[in-house]
C-alpha cells in the first residue's frame, strides 16, 4: 500500500517555518510585476495561519504585506533544453531552462513545498505538448524527488495563451496546444500520486481564463489575474494541509471518472437525486466532451444538424459525518451552459 504524507501545520513554527520554493517563468518572476502572484499568495498564507519562508536565489522589492521576496522565477524560461530567452539572472538564453536552473537552485535549497508554474513559453514556442508534459516536466519532477523525496510539489496547468500577442508568430498561434498540455499535466500529477509521490495539480488555466484578467500583451496576468492565480494556489495548498482547527477535503479530483447520459433524453428531475439508478449510464474520466482538443472521454452529441440539448453527468462522493464543512467550492470547466446540482438541490 502506498501512503502520502500531508503538510501538517502544527509542524511549522517561527524557528522552523514551512519552506516554499516558487519556480516559474516571467509570470513568477518580477519582469512585468514586482512580486507577481507571490505577493498575493503571501497574504493568503499569512491570513490562513501558515508560518513559512520563501526560498530562491532571486529577490523582489519588499512592499507592504510582502516580505517573503525570494523566488526562482526565470523570465522566458522553458522546461527543457535549449533555453530560448535571455540572458536572465545570469543565465545565457540557451541555458534558461528549468531542468538546469532548478537543479542549480536545489544545490543549497531544501524546500518542503515546490510550486511550479511553467509551460507558457514551451507552448507559445510551438513545442509538442505531450512531450513537454510526459518527458520534460516528468524529468523535472524526477530531479526534485531525487533531492527531496518527501517534498510536496504542485504543478500548474498554465494560464491561457489564447490572447497572447508576444513574438512572431505570436503565442496564440499554438493556443490549442495549451489545452492538450493542461490535460497531460493533470494526468501526470495523478500518475505520480498513484506511485506514492506528493504531486498535485493547480488549475491556473481555469482560474485566469479571459483577456480581462491579462495585461495588454495577452500573456501576463494583471492584478485581477494575479489575485485569481494566487487564490488557486492557496486552494491547492490548503487541500494538502492538515491542521487542528480546520479540514479541507477535495471531494472530486480533476480527471475523476463520471457517469453520463448522452442519449438526448429529457430525464426530468429525478436523475439528480442521490438514490437514482445510473448503473446503465456510460462512464469516463474527465475532461468529458467532444470536438475540443484535450478531451479524455468523448460523449455522444446526436446528429450534426440537430445536436442534443442536454447531457447529464453524475459523480458520487461521501462526506465524513463527524466533520462540519462551512464552505463548498465548485470548479466547473464548461462550454456553453451548465447547471450544477447537489443531492437534488440546484447550486447554480
Amino acid at each position: 500500500t502506498l501512503f502520502r504524507s500531508e503538510l501538517a501545520l502544527t509542524n511549522y513554527t517561527a524557528a522552523h517555518p514551512l519552506k516554499v520554493l516558487d519556480s516559474g517563468d516571467s509570470i513568477t518572476d518580477d519582469s512585468v510585476t514586482n512580486g507577481a502572484w507571490r505577493a498575493y499568495l503571501e497574504k493568503l498564507l499569512v491570513t490562513n495561519g501558515y508560518v513559512f519562508t520563501n526560498l530562491g536565489r532571486w529577490t523582489s522589492s519588499p512592499a507592504a504585506g510582502f516580505t517573503q521576496v525570494h523566488h526562482e522565477g526565470m523570465d522566458g524560461a522553458v522546461i527543457a533544453s535549449p533555453g530560448l530567452s535571455g540572458p536572465t539572472h545570469g543565465y545565457a538564453a540557451t541555458n534558461n531552462y528549468a531542468l538546469r536552473t532548478l537543479a542549480d537552485a536545489l544545490t543549497n535549497a531544501t524546500p518542503d513545498l515546490v510550486l511550479i508554474d511553467l509551460g507558457v513559453n514551451d507552448m507559445g514556442r510551438g513545442r509538442n505538448p505531450y512531450h513537454v508534459a510526459t518527458n520534460d516536466l516528468s524529468a523535472l519532477l524526477d530531479l526534485i524527488f531525487a533531492k527531496l523525496p518527501s517534498a510536496h510539489v504542485i504543478v500548474s496547468k498554465p494560464t491561457t495563451i489564447t490572447y497572447s500577442t508576444i513574438l512572431t508568430p505570436p503565442y496564440d498561434t499554438y493556443r490549442t496546444n495549451m489545452l492538450a498540455f493542461c490535460d497531460a499535466v493533470q494526468a501526470l500529477a495523478a500518475a505520480r500520486r498513484a506511485q506514492g509521490q506528493n504531486v498535485f495539480a493547480a488549475d491556473l488555466f481555469s482560474a485566469v481564463y479571459g483577456s480581462s484578467m491579462l495585461n495588454s500583451d495577452g500573456t501576463h496576468p494583471n492584478a485581477t489575474g494575479l489575485s485569481a492565480l494566487a487564490n488557486e494556489m492557496m486552494f491547492r495548498i490548503a487541500a494538502i494541509t492538515t491542521r487542528p482547527d480546520a479540514v479541507t477535503t477535495p471531494f472530486v479530483l480533476g480527471g475523476s471518472v463520471w457517469k453520463y447520459s448522452d442519449q438526448g433524453l429529457d430525464l426530468g428531475t429525478n436523475w439528480c437525486q442521490p438514490g437514482y439508478d445510473d448503473s446503465a449510464w456510460s462512464q469516463g474520466a474527465g475532461r468529458l466532451g467532444y470536438n475540443i482538443i484535450g478531451i479524455t472521454s468523448t460523449v455522444g452529441y446526436g446528429p450534426s444538424t440537430n445536436k442534443y440539448i442536454t447531457t447529464y453527468f453524475r459523480h458520487a462522493f461521501v462526506v465524513t459525518n463527524n466533520v462540519t464543512y462551512t464552505n463548498l467550492s465548485v470548479r466547473l470547466n464548461r462550454v456553453d451552459g451548465a447547471v450544477v446540482w447537489l443531492n437534488g438541490q440546484e447550486l447554480y
